[in-house]
């Protein structure tokens, strides 16, 4: 296994099972880890732009992202945008909706 990868399988299982599965009871929290796990993912998309995987995330999960943050407080919604930019590029306009 390539380990420079090792970071967004620990982001799959933890967006997964320590964010999704307690979002209904605790959203900040789950915003919170979501955000700092999405931070973490930079250097996976510094060393390959192009890993499906990646890609893969981004494309499936780029609407649930967007309505998530769309309810956090202004900074949360701010970090979340100028993060999933960064990183998914290609969705900047889905995105955009976060800070509406």
């Amino acid at each position: 296994m390539n380990t420079r990868l090792q970071p967004l399988r620990e982001f799959m299982y933890s967006y997964h099972r320590l964010a999704l599965d307690v979002f209904t009871d605790n959203a900040d929290g789950s915003r919170k880890l979501i955000s700092e796990g999405l931070a973490g993912l930079k250097p996976v998309r510094d060393y390959n732009p192009s890993a499906i995987l990646l890609i893969a995330f981004f494309d499936s999960k780029a609407t649930e992202l967007t309505n998530m943050f769309k309810q956090g407080a202004p900074q949360v919604k701010q970090q979340a945008y100028a993060t999933l930019t960064a990183l998914d590029p290609s969705n900047t306009d889905k995105y955009s909706q976060i800070l509406r």
